[in-house]
């Protein structure tokens, strides 16, 4: 049995318990230094080196936790590692399953610690293989509140996190309005309203592990369950007497967004110093800031903003004088644009696809991830939101000890670089697929496909051509002659990554923008296929994949 004296409520602990467990099964033990990011403990035997990352929390494991450490195992100072072990207290979510039994990454696991066994998850087994009190942190709590509806608070706190989590800050986000906005529009499952909220957002440098932002009901925030955690980031209610007096005690920061509307100036001035007393009366030390959402920033609203602005700023003068921890940002200084991605954020739910943030680049900008870089950037400025970057340890180091250099972005679009990949697939497809269709039916293998290439007879091409310069038409007749022919020397796993490239080649010949969390995907999964099939053009997938990795966003 376990030491029982041990607290298993306390991450530090747990982690203990756990090695221990190992220890007892005959494996070497070794925990890295206080602060490595990416596995919390190390495990050796015979020639296995095992990377584990073990997760304390009160709810179930949540998808973007688990793919930030498959991510983390791909990158190359993971290299030591022959296999990654999660192993949690608490199980996992369905979408995080099901995620992992579709990929099913290799020499990877998923268990759940009981008293006395480890229960595999995945792969799916019975029991484990034979195989002191947290420092108080400077967790920073902010805000964001106003004592009006519809100004487009849930949104601007969804992209803050996005924003902190692209800067490398892992981001819970509590969820207080009660209509619960916020959390349906993170759902890995739209039809599992009390499932896994969470996303993980990919990193932007070489050796960067990326961060997730999770959705949390308020009684579901236990500090203790999340060590990796410094920045909580509250969707209000905006009725003040509806947040939880616990939680508005600790804010650090209120960010208060509000719009330039020329009927309303003088009232949205009254509703950010209503905001501001109410606040102050139940915290005295929480720095505000009021924050211009929906900004029209066309050249012809150019004067009328500014006549809006000083009518605005005028408004505030008074109570601000008073209070010099609340303050108006200047739009000069940040602001919100007013933009399709972000009116039009949520439509993943009509979709029926999985969460994303409003960062998808178009044309090779993106105005809400550049408005809410800056909004961060602003608050890292005038706070000390920014000592928390100094107390992150220097995980991505070379062998000096010194920081990487930050390298230039490539000047070559998220849409180019697809483009490339998806020729790359056409060059390895061919070739295998013709070998199986000709090792099935022999020399008649092009006539046993021609009617699958029928609806491309209009370019005038003969059917060889099409097959060796479309790779839809390879994809497709891999899908169609899945049963007779490729299932033999292709696995489930080949048969989604074909499914889902098949969709991600009709986005690209639609000429659709593809984000960079978009194109990772598409160049990961056409890397994995060719890889599976052994095809030389995976070698220049991979290595565009390795640019997309180094890339530092401006």
């Amino acid at each position: 049995m376990l030491t029982q004296d041990l607290a298993i409520n306390n991450p530090s602990d747990f982690e203990k318990v756990v090695a221990l467990k190992f220890q007892r099964l005959g494996y070497e033990v070794i925990m890295p230094p206080a602060n490595t990011k990416g596995y919390d403990i190390e495990l050796r035997k015979d020639q296995e080196c095992i990377a584990v990352q073990v997760k304390n929390h009160k709810v179930k494991c949540s998808i973007s936790h688990v793919q930030k450490f498959r991510h983390f195992l791909e990158l190359p100072l993971a290299s030591k590692f022959t296999a990654g072990w999660f192993i949690s207290a608490s199980g996992y979510s369905k979408p995080t399953l099901t995620d992992v039994e579709t990929e099913q990454p290799p020499s990877f696991r998923l268990g759940t610690f009981l008293i006395d066994s480890i229960s595999w998850n995945y792969p799916k087994e019975s029991s484990s293989p034979e195989t002191e009190e947290i420092e108080d942190r400077d967790i920073k709590y902010i805000g964001i509140f106003t004592c009006k509806g519809g100004v487009g608070k849930t949104t601007v706190a969804a992209h803050l996190a996005g924003a902190f989590a692209l800067m490398g800050h892992d981001v819970i986000l509590l969820d207080l309005d009660p209509d619960r906005n916020l959390r349906k529009l993170f759902l890995q499952d739209s039809e599992d309203e009390q499932g896994d909220a969470s996303l993980f957002v990919p990193p932007i440098s070489k050796n960067g592990l990326g961060a997730t932002i999770t959705v949390l009901n308020a009684d579901q925030w236990q500090q203790q369950d999340y060590p990796e955690v410094k920045i909580v980031i509250c969707d209000c209610s905006p009725v003040l007497t509806e947040n939880p007096k616990s939680l508005v005690e600790k804010f650090d920061y209120c960010v208060i967004p509000t719009t330039l509307n020329p009927l309303g100036v003088s009232k949205n001035g009254d509703v950010i110093i209503r905001t501001f007393k109410h606040i102050r009366e139940l915290n005295a030390k929480a720095e505000m800031f009021a924050l211009i959402n929906n900004y029209i920033s066309d050249k012809a609203a150019e004067k009328r903003n500014e006549v809006l602005l000083a009518h605005l700023k005028k408004s505030l003068s008074k109570y601000t004088a008073t209070d010099p921890n609340c303050k108006f940002i200047d739009p000069d200084a940040a602001k919100i644009r007013s933009s399709n991605a972000l009116l039009y954020w949520g439509y993943h739910i009509v979709e029926g696809t999985k969460p994303q943030l409003a960062f998808r680049e178009v044309a090779g900008k993106s105005y809400p991830r550049t408005d809410f870089l800056q909004l961060a950037e602003y608050l890292e400025d005038h706070t000390s939101i920014d000592k928390l970057r100094e107390k992150e340890s220097n995980f991505s180091q070379n062998g000096k000890g010194q920081s990487l250099q930050q390298r230039p972005l490539m000047a070559i679009s998220n849409y180019e670089r697809v483009t490339k990949a998806i020729q790359s697939l056409c060059l390895g497809l061919y070739p295998f697929v013709t070998q199986e269709l000709e090792s099935q039916f022999g020399k008649s293998w092009l006539t046993s496909i021609t009617p699958l290439l029928e609806g491309d007879h209009s370019l005038k091409r003969l059917p060889e051509e099409i097959l060796k310069e479309d790779v839809a038409a390879q994809l497709r007749v891999i899908n169609r002659q899945w049963e007779e022919v490729f299932r033999k020397t292709m696995g489930r796993a080949e048969r989604s990554l074909v499914n889902e490239l098949s969709d991600t080649r009709n986005k690209w010949a639609h000429g659709n923008n593809f984000s960079t969390d978009d194109t990772y995907r598409a160049l990961d999964s056409i890397s994995r296929l060719l890889n599976s099939i052994s095809s030389p053009e995976a070698e220049s997938v991979d290595s565009q994949k390795q640019e997309l990795l180094e890339l530092m966003y401006r």
